[in-house]
């Protein structure tokens, strides 16, 4: 799916089994929408590109494919701008690992890590909720900004870089390492 220039909503369900490309687009799921996106990619085309996931509304990320990148989401070689803007829930399962690589993710909604393993590259900013389950693992990117507002509950296994900010409430069970940060 080729969605190039202007805005798109989708109020149902979209399950995703392929390739999305937004060239230029901003995409919304709105409220009572409900997305599931298996072994694929999600591409940005620079700056103008954004997908948000509103309050009310839900995308499940179901990789099942361990060899290559499940789900990804990657912005243009170059570009900045692109972005991930969750208001509502962002949800990770399947053993397969997700990346965001090129791309900027914004949560105030909540995200959670089922299973298997989410890398946010740099350029995520949390004030919503962060909710990491036994089997989930998050890899944070250069520059994470967890803010006043926000929360993180892990169960699992996160690994901070070191340059991170944490202003917010931090509440682990599960493993915490905190790494150099990749420039």
């Amino acid at each position: 799916l080729s969605l190039n220039g202007g805005r798109s909503r989708f109020l149902n369900r979209l399950d995703l089994r392929h390739h999305l490309n937004l060239g230029a687009h901003e995409l919304t799921l709105e409220p009572g929408a409900f997305a599931t996106l298996g072994d694929s990619q999600v591409g940005f085309g620079g700056a103008n590109s954004r997908l948000t996931i509103a309050a009310g509304a839900r995308l499940e990320l179901t990789p099942t494919n361990t060899q290559f990148n499940a789900v990804s989401f990657v912005g243009n070689q170059g570009e900045t701008g692109a972005l991930v803007v969750n208001e509502g829930d962002f949800i990770k399962r399947g053993a397969a690992t997700s990346f965001f690589v090129r791309m900027e993710l914004l949560n105030t909604g909540r995200l959670q890590v089922s299973e298997g393993a989410l890398e946010v590259g740099s350029g995520f900013t949390n004030t919503g909720s962060i909710l990491v389950s036994p089997a989930g693992r998050l890899e944070l990117g250069s520059g994470f900004r967890h803010a006043l507002t926000g929360r993180i509950t892990n169960q699992g296994y996160i690994r901070i870089p070191d340059n991170a900010v944490l202003e917010g409430t931090y509440q682990a069970t599960g493993t915490t390492e905190v790494s150099r940060a990749q420039s």
